[in-house]
């Protein structure tokens, strides 16, 4: 199938990375079970093309493209979670849940690469360290990679890049697309509808994160509570009962506590 250049236009000014080079992999062994993809990777120092993008699109070549452009400022963020077991789908829920303001795609390895996009291109560095903050108020580990790497452009060396999805975007068996909420692959031209709509500011993007439950506890209540209290839950709410003694008072602390426990999947009786 061939792509419009209305389509590729569309991809390229959503995915405005750094034109001016492209990473590019090859799949050697597609992904076993709860496994990463064997592939090679490799920097090609030429400009991304209206065909790169076509090529990507159909499935003749994978590309990847650093989120500093070429005036030093990124347009998208991403937040790449390197787990392929069960957890991914409970990660998938917790986002449309709370309404985190990430949209997420499945990577080549079927885990997630979590993105932002913004209608003003912003400071990498800033990106950074609010991605950064953001990853752990969801519970994700603390070793979890967000891009952009680098908290500036540097002139002297090529900044780090990541695989865009819909690689061969027309194959119904490729999941390299973004995932709807109730866990359907969405086709190209749906999710370019759906990414320019929920392009945002930093602003905005900072009060969405400020607005998820527990965003004034102590961090290890909001990203526990968050990610899913599967373990420790009598732990849990022990502290979450001090929070709600320190924030609400004797009168209504154990009202707000009971609420809590109430929101859990299978409440202790």
């Amino acid at each position: 199938m061939n792509t419009s250049v209305l389509t590729i236009t569309r991809f390229r000014q959503l995915f405005a990375g750094n034109m001016s080079f492209k990473g590019v992999t090859v799949i050697k062994k597609p992904a076993e079970e709860n496994n990463k993809t064997e592939s090679i990777s490799h920097l090609e120092k030429s400009p991304v093309t209206n065909k790169d993008i076509s090529d990507h699109i159909e499935g003749i070549k994978s590309i990847g493209l650093s989120p500093i452009n070429e005036d030093g400022l990124c347009s998208f963020g991403v937040i790449d979670i390197d787990d392929y077991t069960s957890v991914v789908k409970q990660r998938l829920q917790t986002i449309y849940r709370y309404n985190i303001p990430l949209i997420p795609f499945y990577s080549k390895s079927g885990g997630l690469h979590l993105y932002v996009f913004f209608k003003e291109p912003i400071k990498p560095d800033i990106l950074k360290d609010t991605l950064d903050e953001l990853k752990i108020a969801i519970g994700l580990p603390g070793d979890t990679e967000v891009f952009p790497k680098q908290r500036s452009m540097d002139k002297t060396s090529y900044a780090s890049w990541i695989n865009l999805p819909y690689f061969d975007a027309y194959d119904k068996d490729n999941k390299r697309k973004l995932i709807a909420e109730d866990g359907s692959l969405v086709c190209l031209e749906d999710a370019l509808d759906y990414c320019e709509a929920r392009k945002t500011t930093l602003n905005d993007f900072k009060e969405s994160c400020s607005s998820l439950p527990f965003s004034d506890a102590p961090p290890c209540i909001q990203s526990l509570y968050i990610a899913g209290v599967t373990e420790y839950r009598n732990e849990f709410l022990f502290s979450a009962a001090v929070y709600c003694k320190n924030k609400y008072g004797d009168e209504r602390y154990e009202q707000e506590l009971f609420a809590i426990n109430n929101s859990f999947d299978e409440p202790i009786s």
